[in-house]
């Protein structure tokens, strides 16, 4: 939500700026249905037309004539009802001047609510017509018509990327291998061009047009609002879908402030659609890897995901290209060099493992070839057999031996005789006591995966403990000390969404209860200013000798400090003036009475 003061970008569920600390004014609607922030794509089933739309995206009076075959700015002949989005509403129309069907994008009245918001928005469409890339949907224009600013774009016939990953869940089957790889990399491509000039910091699937591909099996990609996700507000962008929010695909420095990004926040979102089409689940937590979910995948592909979705930023790709490159170059090492499944549990991946075998491998051949042409062109000669030095060190042997096995009788608490004699007399223990010595059996591939599950299960219960132990201090305002324990969460579990989510909460109603305790301050300066004015007024009129005046002063006072005892010492004082008055003069007219009547 952009602050009005600061024009600072913060979080969706932020109350205050974390700039400046203005309070935010949250302009969505509970009323609202659910909806999807597509922007060009038209014949999507999923949007909620704007005849039935129940919100404040876009003005009443807007409604009324746009409306299929209507003219809008005497050139868009509107082609359909229309279709909402987070910042505003998309229609399928005619553009007369160039006969040629594109999409007609209103903007959300409240994206553009100042001069600085509509400058900046200039800006940004500027930006995206000036990017040219066939897997960028084309902005063309940017005009205004009656108070009313739009934009028109190339129109997509397509799904969104969401719609394709619905249907895939639905019918239980993830995006083979080839298929992500060829939408990964267009998006890489597309994303290493943009960034030369803007981030787009709304990576999603929702954001993603895909075309079929007529030429060859696939999809074209398409990516839109490229620029202008930069101008809207978080609580636009992330309008929450049938199965999730744009949170889930937002950099953990993003979840903190997402007005200082760089491309890598895009890098981020990229690492999580790419699990996505491999699993059709979200990299949420402690994630199970992909070799776990898709035993088909190489396994190389693990080392790709963790990188991209790195939470420290410098040791994320640095650029799009690259996770490009590292993703091309994981799926050759699998297909040139094929390895046999190793346990789940082990910790190094095979493009690591690999060049290891080989050095070992190769190590040894080329020391024990050069070693035997040596011995062959030099050989040794004779020498005289010594015996004393094999019979020193088997004496040394034993004794290292010796000392080893004393230390160990030791440890175990043998009995107090056996270790108080020396150790050459050392006697074997009874049979009868000690029993038969057996070796401990290896752990089997089970064991070990058993006793891995086990100490995950631990770090988990770990993580949900910190998290409880900080939402108690979060109840009891005790933010430092709740933000301490979350810390200590992701030392633990770096990659966990609901820890950053509640320690973006905690800092938060951190700032809201400064704001308070800031508000509760001056207020109560302002209480002491007109206490501290109505008693100097009363006791001004108490030395007048305007006794009732002096004693509803007075009264204001007890009105904001009941126990003001100033205030009502002087109302005691005024009452008894005015008694004396009255015992003084007897009876006095009716006028002179309402004067110095008792004051009750």
């Amino acid at each position: 939500m952009i602050c009005s003061q600061c024009q600072t970008d913060n979080a969706e569920w932020a109350s205050v700026c974390f700039k400046c600390g203005k309070l935010l004014e949250d302009h969505s609607d509970a009323d609202s249905p659910e909806l999807d922030v597509s922007a060009t794509i038209i014949d999507d089933p999923s949007h909620e037309s704007l005849s039935g739309l129940k919100t404040t995206i876009i003005q009443s009076e807007i409604r009324q004539y746009l409306t299929a075959g209507s003219l809008f700015a005497n050139r868009y002949e509107i082609l359909d009802k229309g279709k909402a989005g987070g910042m505003g509403v998309v229609y399928k129309v005619m553009d007369r001047e160039l006969s040629e069907v594109v999409a007609l994008k209103v903007m959300h009245p409240d994206f553009l609510k100042n001069n600085t918001a509509l400058g900046r928005f200039k800006q940004e469409v500027k930006i995206a017509r000036s990017l040219q890339h066939p897997n960028l949907v084309r902005v063309y224009d940017l005009g205004e018509s009656d108070n009313i600013k739009y934009f028109t774009m190339e129109y997509i016939e397509g799904k969104t990327l969401r719609q394709l990953l619905d249907r895939r869940e639905k019918d239980n089957k993830p995006f083979s291998l080839e298929e992500t790889v060829d939408i990964i990399s267009q998006l890489c491509e597309v994303l290493h061009y943009a960034h030369g000039y803007t981030i787009h910091r709304d990576i999603k699937p929702e954001n993603i047009l895909m075309m079929k591909n007529e030429e060859v099996e696939g999809y074209i990609v398409k990516v839109t609002d490229f620029g202008l996700a930069k101008m809207a507000t978080p609580s636009m962008l992330s309008v929450n879908t049938k199965k999730m929010g744009t949170p889930y695909y937002m950099a953990p420095e993003q979840l903190k402030d997402s007005s200082k990004v760089d491309k890598r926040a895009d890098i981020y979102s990229l690492g999580v659609i790419l699990y996505e089409l491999l699993t059709l689940s979200l990299p949420l937590g402690r994630f199970e890897t992909l070799r776990v979910k898709r035993p088909d995948v190489p396994p190389s592909l693990d080392p790709v995901v963790d990188k991209a979705l790195e939470p420290v930023i410098g040791n994320r790709f640095s650029d799009a290209l690259e996770l490009k490159d590292a993703l091309n170059s994981a799926i050759k090492i699998s297909e040139d060099q094929p390895v046999e499944d190793t346990p789940v549990e082990e910790k190094e991946t095979v493009s690591q493992v690999i060049p290891e075998i080989q050095k070992k491998a190769e190590k040894p051949v080329f020391q024990e070839k050069a070693f035997v042409e040596r011995a062959i062109q030099h050989p040794k000669p004779q020498k005289k057999k010594n015996y004393m030095i094999p019979v020193l060190v088997g004496l040394f042997l034993a004794l290292v031996v010796s000392i080893y096995v004393i230390s160990n009788l030791k440890e175990k608490e043998a009995p107090p005789t056996t270790a108080s004699m020396p150790s050459e007399a050392l006697p074997s223990p009874p049979a009868e006591e000690k029993g038969p010595v057996t070796a401990a059996p290896p752990s089997t591939g089970n064991q070990v995966q058993a006793k891995t599950a086990i100490d995950q299960e631990a770090l988990d219960r770990k993580v949900e403990g910190y998290i409880g132990n900080a939402k108690n201090l979060l109840a009891n305002k005790k933010y430092d000390s709740a933000l301490i324990e979350l810390e200590k969460a992701l030392k633990i579990d770096s990659r966990n969404v609901s820890v950053y989510k509640l320690q973006a909460e905690i800092e938060t109603e951190k700032k809201i209860s400064m704001m308070e305790a800031q508000k509760r301050a001056e207020e109560a300066r302002r209480i002491q200013n007109e206490i501290t004015q109505y008693s100097d007024q009363g006791i001004k009129y108490f030395n007048q000798g305007k006794f009732t005046l002096c004693i509803e002063k007075m009264k204001e006072v007890i009105k904001r400090d009941s126990n003001n005892v100033v205030a009502r010492g002087y109302i005691a004082r005024a009452q008894n003036e005015i008694d004396k008055v009255n015992q003084a003069w007897g009876k006095a007219s009716e006028g002179e009475t309402t004067i110095i009547r008792r004051v009750k």
